[in-house]
């Protein structure tokens, strides 16, 4: 059984997948920290293997540190990039990455963005409410809508 960033699950469903799958191993990925997810803190006990991309969770809670995108086996070791971003562009990420890209320019450093937005009316709701977000065009979150 293989969960990914719980935020729904109660040690009662855990119980519940657990013996209606027959399940040998139980392992929990979380791809969000547990501050942002903190109904998962309650049922990592019940979980086999517990895997998480946040280095300071993963001592917090004695998981294992896995980041984003992990892969044991590196087959290309050629530099595309040497800063890249993928995420949601919510709270304050707008304003960094735009911080980031500038210092990036001015250093001749290759870097690529993936702002994601779940919506056009999200992203014209943040261009009203925040104003990192008033310059910004929507073409800047790249398939996003």
């Amino acid at each position: 059984m293989l969960v990914i960033d719980p935020d729904c699950l109660y040690k009662q469903n855990v119980l519940i997948i657990k013996k209606l799958t027959n399940a040998s191993k139980s392992i929990i990925y979380m791809w969000d920290s547990i501050e942002n997810r903190r109904r998962a803190k309650n049922i990592l006990d019940m979980f086999d293997v517990r895997l998480s991309f946040d280095p300071v969770d993963s001592m917090k809670y004695n998981m294992i540190f896995r980041p984003l995108f992990y892969t044991s086996n590196v087959k290309n070791k050629e530099t595309v990039y040497d800063i890249s971003f993928v995420g949601t562009g919510h709270s304050d990420r707008v304003g960094i990455i735009e911080k980031i890209n500038k210092q990036c320019n001015e250093k001749k450093l290759i870097c690529f963005f993936y702002l994601y937005l779940q919506s056009p009316i999200v992203f014209y709701f943040y261009k009203i409410v925040k104003k990192c977000y008033r310059k910004i065009k929507k073409s800047y979150f790249r398939n996003a809508f």
